[in-house]
């Protein structure tokens, strides 16, 4: 037989390998899967635990995150951009077994929202009623919650509309203005960052106001890697 022939052999033999290891892999029932999924999961599930475990040990007590409720300024955000962009911001110092761990306690959104008046009404007092900036009420506010980490969104801007060209074809316009708040107890530090966000073309999901507001707090929560106080990265120390 020559060698042609013995690679062709070869070749469908091949063939027929990887299909029937097709086939089978195609047969696995949804428990199966399942279970799968979860084996290739598992090692970073572990090492998140792992991390979170340290930073436990390390810290010796919780870190008080106090997140405050979403602040429109009169923008005219829709309801469930709002939860969501609230839940988001939840989100980032979310914590496996938190329970457990006792890595982060978050406040009472009651709790931070009544701080947060009684900060404002002070200032305002101390300084004869002049306007206060929301920055500057941060620390004071952190104070008052014994907190390690304040943190709050505010909508500045927020619209769209549509409208149909002479073409017959239908336009988005959008625009989002954010401005993340803080405060950063470990650094001794007053968050304070501002993103836009603008769209104004043939209409699309990501140009919605509430889908540029989405990405831009994505960039603010980037930029700010407020995460990073949770788990902060041990750098090592050169000589």
């Amino acid at each position: 037989m020559r060698v042609s022939s013995y690679f062709s052999v070869f070749a469908a033999g091949s063939r027929q390998y990887f299909v029937e290891q097709a086939r089978t892999r195609i047969k696995l029932d949804k428990g199966e899967r399942s279970m799968l999924k979860k084996y290739v999961y598992l090692p970073f599930v572990l090492l998140i635990l792992l991390l979170a475990a340290d930073t436990a040990l390390a810290a010796g007590t919780p870190k008080r995150i106090a997140i405050l409720p979403i602040m429109t300024n009169g923008a005219g955000i829709y309801e469930e951009t709002e939860y969501a962009l609230q839940d988001r911001l939840e989100r980032e110092f979310h914590v496996p077994l938190n329970g457990t761990l006792k890595v982060v306690e978050l406040l009472p959104e009651k709790d931070c929202r009544e701080a947060l008046a009684a900060v404002d009404t002070e200032l305002r007092q101390s300084q004869s009623g002049k306007h206060v900036h929301l920055q500057d009420e941060m620390k004071p506010l952190a104070d008052k919650l014994q907190a390690d980490v304040v943190v709050g969104l505010v909508v500045t801007n927020f619209w769209e509309y549509t409208h149909v060209n002479w073409e017959g074809d239908t336009w988005l316009e959008s625009d989002v203005s954010l401005q993340l708040v803080g405060y950063n107890r470990a650094e001794d530090r007053v968050i304070h960052r501002s993103v836009s966000r603008s769209f104004h073309s043939e209409y699309a999901p990501d140009g919605t106001a509430s889908a540029l507001a989405a990405d831009g707090l994505e960039s603010l929560l980037q930029e700010e890697k407020l995460h990073d106080l949770i788990f902060p990265l041990h750098k090592a120390k050169k000589d």
